[in-house]
């Protein structure tokens, strides 16, 4: 499985710029700003979609009803004011909003929480990472989410949202922040098994000896792939341990377990990791020991060939000594006889090395 050097953002036209400068960085691409927002409570839900911030203005978030609304494509967001007017987002929450290679963090405070996770997905033609960062701000009745494109794996909760009888709908969003966390952990579990499974399959290769240039290379790129999953997973575990914290009043105690289950599944994938990234450094030690056991082969057989020429060298320079009397010289059979020993001298040999098992 191999992560691209070249998906890493540019963050040179940053470089200089105060706190709090509302710039862009990550990968541009094709597409546009949208968005959805969700006004619910336990008997009424409201849906709707925008093109621009401007359209969310008049959304009634006084009101006592529950809001989600959810930015897609952030890469895109203009009039960012409206942000920090209608919702009150400090400029340098705006600010690890926009940047997509922020680290996973947590911010809280007595009037809002804000979360930065990485969702993670595999690229069926390349078995690429795909990293997209996912934003959370949740303040009083609403929470807000920021990313960059349209994912699939949300769209069980918006159907579960519009079900009156839905857990969703009866609770507050304390358990919508974790459904969402607990959606994005799920596709973690995917992640896995595909790297699992590049690991068996170099397992299979190794141990069966097929000689292949390019396998140091996969272990190689298995080894930066599993530390990249570890720098943006296992900060999560701190994360929701901070959630569930009994002096914070976001989390109701109704909504604790379900935080705690998704703990335990985070704890789960973290030793995973650790697993197969031993199992990662292990094939690297079972790809050299592979290495050096051809290489001992090797240098036996050129030990058992030159062992088996030594007496025969032996044999031939006695008789190419440069003295006139010699007496098998005038041996009417002597080069018969010679060759005869020489040829015994080969097969007792080659019996006692085969006696030995060393051939």
């Amino acid at each position: 499985m191999k992560r691209h050097r070249d998906s890493r953002p540019n963050r040179q036209h940053a470089l200089g710029k105060s706190p709090g400068s509302t710039h862009y960085i990550g990968l541009k691409s094709q597409g546009k700003f949208s968005g959805n927002f969700h006004q619910y409570a336990k008997d009424k839900y409201r849906s709707g979609n925008f093109q621009e911030l401007n359209e969310i203005e008049k959304l009634p978030l006084d009101a006592s009803d529950q809001f989600w609304i959810d930015f897609r494509g952030i890469q895109w967001l203009d009039n960012l004011d409206v942000l920090t007017q209608k919702f009150g987002l400090h400029p340098l929450i705006i600010e690890d909003i926009l940047n997509t290679d922020h680290r996973v963090k947590i911010d809280m405070t007595d009037h809002y929480v804000f979360v930065i996770l990485k969702m993670l997905f595999i690229n069926p033609k390349t078995n690429a990472i795909i990293t997209e960062p996912y934003a959370l701000y949740i303040d009083r009745n609403y929470l807000l989410s920021f990313h960059e494109t349209n994912q699939e794996e949300f769209l069980e909760l918006v159907r579960r949202l519009e079900l009156p009888e839905s857990r969703l709908r009866q609770s507050g969003l304390d358990y919508l922040v974790i459904r969402i966390i607990d959606t994005i952990v799920d596709q973690y579990y995917v992640v896995l098994d595909h790297i699992i499974q590049q690991i068996e399959s170099l397992e299979d290769l190794l141990f069966q000896n097929i000689d292949s240039e390019s396998i140091p290379e996969q272990i190689q790129h298995l080894k930066r792939d599993i530390l990249y999953l570890r720098r943006h997973i296992a900060p999560l575990r701190d994360i929701i341990a901070k959630l569930e914290k009994p002096e914070i009043s976001f989390v109701s105690d109704q909504a604790k377990p379900y935080y705690k289950d998704v703990y335990d599944h985070v704890v789960q994938i973290n030793e995973s990791i650790e697993i197969y990234r031993e199992m990662i450094w292990g094939l690297m030690d079972l790809h050299m020991t592979g290495v050096s056991h051809k290489m001992n082969n090797i240098m036996k057989v050129l030990t058992i060939i030159s062992t088996i020429f030594i007496p025969l060298t032996f044999i031939v320079g006695i008789y190419g000594m440069n003295f006139k009397y010699i007496p098998e010289l005038s041996f009417k059979n002597g080069y018969y006889g010679v060759l005869v020993v020489m040829g015994l001298l080969v097969m007792g040999m080659v019996l006692y090395f085969k006696k030995k098992k060393w051939l």
